[in-house]
Protein backbone atom coordinates (compact mmCIF):
# COMPACT_ATOMS: atom_id res chain seq x y z
CA UNK A 1 0.00 0.00 0.00
CA UNK A 2 3.00 2.54 0.62
CA UNK A 3 3.93 2.57 -2.79
CA UNK A 4 1.03 1.98 -4.51
CA UNK A 5 -1.62 4.66 -3.85
CA UNK A 6 1.60 7.46 -4.35
CA UNK A 7 2.00 5.79 -7.79
CA UNK A 8 -1.26 6.41 -9.03
CA UNK A 9 -1.74 9.37 -7.44
CA UNK A 10 1.33 10.80 -9.08
CA UNK A 11 0.45 8.84 -12.79
CA UNK A 12 -3.81 8.97 -12.49
CA UNK A 13 -5.17 6.19 -14.63
CA UNK A 14 -7.15 7.22 -17.91
CA UNK A 15 -9.93 4.88 -17.84
CA UNK A 16 -12.95 4.04 -16.20
CA UNK A 17 -10.57 2.52 -13.54
CA UNK A 18 -9.37 5.68 -12.15
CA UNK A 19 -12.91 6.38 -9.63
CA UNK A 20 -12.21 2.32 -8.90
CA UNK A 21 -9.20 4.13 -7.45
CA UNK A 22 -10.33 6.84 -6.00
CA UNK A 23 -13.22 4.98 -3.85
CA UNK A 24 -10.18 2.37 -3.26
CA UNK A 25 -8.15 5.53 -1.42
CA UNK A 26 -11.51 6.22 0.32
CA UNK A 27 -11.95 2.67 1.64
CA UNK A 28 -8.48 2.60 2.28
CA UNK A 29 -8.46 5.92 4.41
CA UNK A 30 -11.86 4.54 6.99
CA UNK A 31 -9.42 1.58 7.37
CA UNK A 32 -6.43 3.67 7.98
CA UNK A 33 -7.90 5.28 10.74
CA UNK A 34 -9.81 2.19 12.31
CA UNK A 35 -13.21 2.95 11.13
CA UNK A 36 -13.86 -1.05 9.55
CA UNK A 37 -13.71 -2.21 13.77
CA UNK A 38 -17.48 -0.44 13.95
CA UNK A 39 -20.30 -1.91 12.09
CA UNK A 40 -21.23 1.78 10.72
CA UNK A 41 -17.29 1.60 9.37
CA UNK A 42 -17.71 -1.84 8.17
CA UNK A 43 -21.01 -1.16 6.18
CA UNK A 44 -19.17 2.14 5.09
CA UNK A 45 -16.67 0.38 3.54
CA UNK A 46 -18.86 -2.24 2.21
CA UNK A 47 -20.91 0.51 0.30
CA UNK A 48 -17.47 2.01 -1.49
CA UNK A 49 -16.20 -1.56 -2.36
CA UNK A 50 -19.81 -1.85 -3.99
CA UNK A 51 -19.71 0.88 -6.10
CA UNK A 52 -15.94 0.06 -7.24
CA UNK A 53 -15.70 -2.66 -10.13
CA UNK A 54 -18.90 -2.50 -12.60
CA UNK A 55 -20.85 -1.64 -9.21
CA UNK A 56 -21.25 -5.62 -8.48
CA UNK A 57 -23.32 -6.20 -4.91
CA UNK A 58 -21.25 -6.30 -1.77
CA UNK A 59 -21.29 -9.94 -0.62
CA UNK A 60 -21.07 -8.44 3.44
CA UNK A 61 -23.96 -6.20 2.71
CA UNK A 62 -26.22 -8.98 1.32
CA UNK A 63 -24.88 -11.53 3.49
CA UNK A 64 -27.74 -13.60 5.93
CA UNK A 65 -24.64 -14.29 8.01
CA UNK A 66 -24.18 -10.79 8.78
CA UNK A 67 -27.78 -9.55 9.22
CA UNK A 68 -28.93 -12.38 11.55
CA UNK A 69 -25.68 -11.63 14.03
CA UNK A 70 -24.20 -8.73 13.32
CA UNK A 71 -20.45 -8.68 13.76
CA UNK A 72 -18.58 -8.17 17.20
CA UNK A 73 -15.89 -5.29 16.09
CA UNK A 74 -15.91 -3.17 18.76
CA UNK A 75 -12.43 -4.01 20.02
CA UNK A 76 -11.15 -2.22 23.21
CA UNK A 77 -7.39 -0.92 22.93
Amino acid sequence: MGRIVPFFQRHPLITAKQRDFELFCEAMALISSDAHLRLEGLCEVASLTERMNRELPSRFLESSEAIRQPPQLDVER
